[in-house]
């Protein structure tokens, strides 16, 4: 989908992909894929506690459509909503173990807003992504059975997503599951449990049970993480408690543990982060994003960078959609921010006795703004040196390094829209996806050691939590490395999926360069072009080329093999299985090349690949 941030200077495009023909284009009925490795699944988001992504047999080949499910049936609805035609929402990974397979499915009603209405009805009525409560969540099991994929039970959850008003982007309904039980969100903070050998519910976790001095099933709480299954069977996640009406007033979270009979454990993140500003302190905000404020930073009378503005930080609280993560020696990471400003943000390590061992904050490690990343060219008026104007640059009296939004050093912000979640990587240290603005909206991969202290970044790190490739006694990382826009030239891209060594150094680069739109027509048969047309309102059309520099990689969570061929989706609407050395080894057409969501893929114990697009799930494999 378009990268579309509430900024000025953040014109950015969809990037795209060629319609090569190296593989089927129309789906082709599979044969039986043998039995089911049990000891594979992908139970979570990140495969594993640790989020690494890394399957444990090879996958593919990619040869036959083994089986489609439509599981967001309004998402046509949903994009024609938005102004950039995107599908602005977050899915769950599909969940497989065995020949057992969960996955979201959506239902309900979207309640269109009227073409020009932003977001109102004509009588001024919400609409839109500001109705989100009118869908519905639910948890689907199908089974793999004599080469195909049988539905066998709906579970209709009463969770609900957080107001719109924290992200641009629908929240992620994300489920896991352990050997013998399904967890699934609900309403009011709480989880639903049910056995996977009866499909029945047996219990509700309950943080705030009565007795507890809390209320049940309060509408102001929402589970807001992915679910994480620990070893011992155990499910954490994430709640977020806002103020109403003004869901900014006042915050409260929780990381919750609890087993499948409802045993809970859980503590505040006003607990867990010992050092964090106080609710009542002031935290830096960044300039006003008027465009009369431009260029960056301002200047007081006598042409000096102002310092940037500030707001009461309010309370600490979970990231929307950041999943916890565990290591292997126990010790669980998530990620909270100042309910009040997002660049108070901080990777929180847990002791397993949910007491905090330490807090990292994203501040204070990057130093690649103005004059780096960003030209400082423009004089106090404005100008450029050829006498234009320009405000995307830094003024020349910023100081090199700083971030032009608060001329102070640059912070990894810790955004409610994206879909990051810490990684636990094999030498026990944490990576996690933070977004910056400056650097044309990319964000920064930031890397922490076991016991805290920054390490490395990498300067591509917006609503990714990276797969890795562990080999030959080291591992490698493996992201979507997007350019959104450029601030030096008209040409958007390069479009890259780009795998790291330890140290967050690139060691290849794989390029997306198709410029084909295509679409899925109803007989099957696809349909590929390099413009893309809007009808005028006298009956005719205009058409234009409309990804001249590729498509985005549109993929929060790509999963790699032990053979180290990397999975991603791409906004063209395929599917790419990239070798090492960036070697493309074949790709299979879905079903639109437009308005894709960033979703995750799913590598399954017989090493079938599950693949997301236009709200639907695609099982690929031989």
């Amino acid at each position: 989908m378009n990268r579309t941030i509430g900024v000025p200077l953040a014109v950015l495009v969809l990037a795209l992909g060629a319609c090569r023909k190296s593989t089927p284009e129309t789906p082709d009925a599979g044969a039986d894929a043998g039995p089911p490795n049990t000891a594979c699944g992908w139970t979570q988001w990140g495969q594993n506690p640790a989020h690494t992504g890394q399957a444990c047999v090879p996958a593919g080949p990619l040869s036959n459509v083994l089986a489609t499910v439509t599981f967001d049936p309004n998402a046509p609805l949903e994009q024609a909503d938005d102004p950039q035609g995107d599908l602005t929402a977050h899915y769950q990974a599909p969940l497989v173990l065995g020949d057992d397979v969960y996955m979201e499915v959506k239902g309900g009603s979207w309640l269109s807003c009227p073409p020009g209405g932003v977001g109102t009805l004509d009588d001024g009525g919400a609409c839109g992504r500001d109705r989100w409560e009118l869908q519905t969540w639910s948890e689907v099991h199908f089974r793999w059975e004599n080469g195909g994929l049988i539905r066998l039970h709906d579970f209709l959850s009463d969770w609900k997503p957080p107001s719109d008003a924290f992200t641009g982007f629908e929240p992620v309904f994300a489920a896991a599951i352990s050997n013998d039980d399904l967890f699934m969100p609900g309403a009011g903070g709480t989880v639903h449990v049910i056995d996977r050998k009866t499909d029945l519910e047996i219990t509700r976790i309950d943080p705030f049970a009565p007795g507890d001095g809390g209320m049940e099933l309060d509408p102001t709480r929402f589970v807001v993480s992915p679910l994480t299954v620990d070893a011992k069977g155990r499910v954490l996640f994430t709640v977020l408690q806002v103020g109403t009406p003004n869901p900014f007033s006042v915050a409260n979270g929780w990381l919750v543990r609890s087993d499948a009979q409802g045993n809970v454990q859980k503590a505040s993140f006003q607990d867990l982060t010992p050092g964090a500003p106080a609710p009542t302190d002031l935290c830096d905000i960044g300039f006003s994003y008027g465009l009369d404020a431009l260029p960056w930073p301002p200047v007081d009378d006598a042409g000096n960078p102002e310092p940037t503005r500030q707001a009461t930080c309010l309370e600490q609280r979970p990231v929307i959609n950041a999943a916890p993560a565990i290591g292997a020696d126990g010790t669980i990471y998530v990620i909270s921010r100042a309910h009040g400003a997002e660049r108070a943000g901080y990777l929180v390590a847990v002791n397993d006795d949910l007491t905090p061992r330490w807090i990292a904050p994203f501040a204070g490690h990057l130093n690649d703004g103005c004059g780096v990343s960003v030209p400082s060219d423009v004089d106090s008026a404005g100008q450029l040196p050829d006498g234009g104007l320009h405000t995307s640059h830094c003024r020349i009296v910023a100081t090199v390094g700083v971030d032009p939004a608060t001329n102070a050093p640059p912070v990894g912000l810790a955004d409610d829209s994206s879909s990051s979640s810490p990684v636990v990587l094999p030498d026990g240290s944490v990576l996690y996806g933070t977004l910056t603005y400056y650097n044309n909206d990319r964000g920064h991969l930031m890397k922490f050691s076991s016991s805290g202290q920054f390490l490395a970044s990498y300067d591509f790190g917006w609503d990714d939590t990276p797969a890795v490739w562990s080999h030959g006694g080291t591992y490698s990382i493996v992201t979507k490395d997007n350019h959104y826009f450029n601030y030096n030239s008209s040409l958007d891209g390069p479009y890259d999926i780009t795998q790291l060594d330890s140290n967050l150094v690139p060691e290849w680069k794989f390029e997306s360069t198709n410029t084909q739109n295509c679409y899925r027509q109803s007989d099957g048969t696809v349909q590929c072009s390099p413009q893309r047309c809007t009808a005028l309102g006298d009956g005719g059309q205009v058409c234009y080329e409309s990804n001249p520099d590729g498509f985005e990689w549109c993929v929060n969570a790509p999963a790699v093999d032990p053979n180290g061929v990397v999975y991603a989706n791409s906004e063209d609407g395929r599917v790419y299985a990239i070798g090492q050395g960036a070697v493309e080894q074949t790709h299979v057409f879905l079903e639109e090349s437009v308005g894709a969501a960033y979703t995750p893929l799913t590598i399954d114990g017989n090493g079938r690949v599950y693949s997301l697009n236009g709200g639907v799930m695609t099982v690929l494999g031989p």
